[in-house]
């Protein structure tokens, strides 16, 4: 089948689905891209509040992957994708300590005796040698159980809303990657490779490249993009899918599809045999997510208290809030406004009690948490709350039974190609999305990637890095 034969759909227009189909674009290939919301670019947004720019997190742009960088530069203008020097702290026990950490700064804040039992509990965990079945086990085992206890603990049970001990050692293993041997030694040595010190931001935030990509994708005849529209049955057949429309079309073809979308949403639409389908909706139902409550305040410039970091992570139990980020650190043409944005994170599960707080009080909420850490006293000026369901997939301890019933269906099914965080459920960063989206594109074309094989969470259900 060659280009000019092709017809490819793909699901959801966040940065995944929008690098798929300018992918198609560039090769003319007609391509349909249908976005459930009222906006493109899925998590990788840019809100205002009082004349004061957000993001939904703190985005940051930055790879090696060498096709992800030509692909964001090649979207804005020379000069319009700037660099900056990160900057960012951690919060633990009333105190502020660098991230990642650095030896003589964790002596200095933590004192002698706490970054002795530190160094003790670590020997200890070299010489156990404990089987490694959780995160608990991976962390205890490359840091000890006092970091863990008083370090690594609290963060992650914030992330997954459970215990440590039910945590997939995948997530440890693949986000953390290093041990505090590693990072002592490269704290000592200043090794540059050792983090990412330095990151691309977009004047104007990311609203400015996913403008940029949904203008190239209008301008190219070969590519339709339509939102608040949803594909309401998928049914493979022997040349591709048949596709009905939210819209009113009906058993439109496709000669393959692209999701992006969640795997709930893609197997409530999917046309599959009785046997299979109840299959894939019992492991689908299986899978957890954490919901995301983000909290934008705005406050006079002095009513803030000054604090470089363009983001916080929060350690302190009694803090509720997971990162705090000053959106006044980021250049978005508004470095002069006598006003800052902060934002606070909260993940959840919809049992949680800050998922069906009222408006204020999960503003008090916030406020309290930033006049603990010492940020501000003052009311905001302005304020939204955004709340995000299924922001996160969770790996949770025996994920993979149901991830690998899922991809073993979805297999079988040809010309379906999966790509971005929800449709693979992995934890990606904006750049590992992207890269799948370009690889999902060209394995519609007929190239024979392993979109498993990018870099960036374990590959559920498959191997990766």
């Amino acid at each position: 089948m060659t280009t000019a034969t092709k017809n490819i759909l793909v699901l959801g227009a966040g940065f995944s689905g929008l690098a798929a189909g300018l992918t198609l674009a560039e090769a003319k290939t007609p391509t349909h891209i249908v976005e459930k919301s009222t906006h493109a670019g899925g998590l990788s947004r840019t809100l205002e509040v009082d004349g004061v720019k957000f993001e939904l997190g703190p985005h940051i742009y930055f790879d090696k992957d060498q096709d992800v960088l030509r692909f964001w530069e090649s979207l804005l203008p020379a000069g319009q994708l700037r660099t900056y020097t990160r900057n960012n702290r951690i919060f633990y026990q009333g105190k502020y300590i660098h991230s990642p950490l650095n030896l003589w700064n964790a002596f200095v804040k933590l004192g002698p005796l706490k970054v002795g039992a530190f160094l003790s509990s670590f020997a200890g965990a070299k010489l156990s040698r404990r089987p490694i079945n959780s995160a608990e086990d991976w962390v205890k085992a490359n840091f000890g159980a006092a970091l863990f206890e008083h370090f690594f603990k609290v963060y992650n049970e914030k992330i997954w809303g459970l215990d440590c001990s039910e945590i997939s050692p995948n997530w440890a293993g693949q986000r953390i990657k290093s041990s505090l041997s590693t990072m002592v030694v490269k704290s000592l040595t200043k090794d540059k490779d050792f983090i990412i010190k330095t990151f691309s931001f977009p004047d104007g935030g990311s609203e400015r490249l996913v403008a940029a990509q949904m203008e190239r994708l209008s301008a190219s005849p070969d590519v339709q993009v339509r939102t608040e529209t949803t594909i309401t049955r998928l049914m493979p057949v022997a040349d591709g899918f048949l596709a009905d429309f939210s819209t009113g079309e009906r058993n439109v073809h496709f000669t393959d599809v692209i999701s992006t979308i969640h795997l709930n949403a893609l197997g409530e639409i999917l046309v599959l045999p009785e046997a299979q389908s109840e299959q894939l909706q019992q492991a689908v139902a299986s899978l957890q997510y954490r919901h995301l409550v983000l909290v934008n305040l705005v406050f006079e410039k002095e009513a803030v208290k000054t604090f470089r970091e363009h983001w916080i992570d929060i350690h302190d139990p009694a803090v509720k809030a997971l990162r705090v980020t000053n959106f006044g650190n980021y250049d978005f043409g508004l470095a002069k406004a006598n006003k800052v944005g902060v934002g606070l994170e909260y993940n959840c599960f919809d049992t949680d009690e800050i998922w069906h707080q009222t408006t204020q009080d999960i503003l008090q909420q916030a406020l309290a948490d930033l006049q603990y850490m010492g940020l501000t006293q003052s009311q905001p000026l302005g304020f939204e709350i955004v709340k995000i369901p299924q922001a996160y997939p969770i790996y949770f301890r025996g994920y993979e039974e149901y991830t690998s019933t899922v991809f073993d269906i979805l297999g079988q099914i040809p010309r379906l190609h999966l790509a971005g965080r929800n449709s693979m459920y992995k934890w990606n960063n904006m750049h590992h999305s992207v890269k799948t989206g370009i690889l999902a594109a060209q394995n519609a074309l007929g190239a024979t990637h392993d979109l498993f094989a990018v870099k960036g969470m374990v590959a559920i259900g498959k191997d990766s890095d």
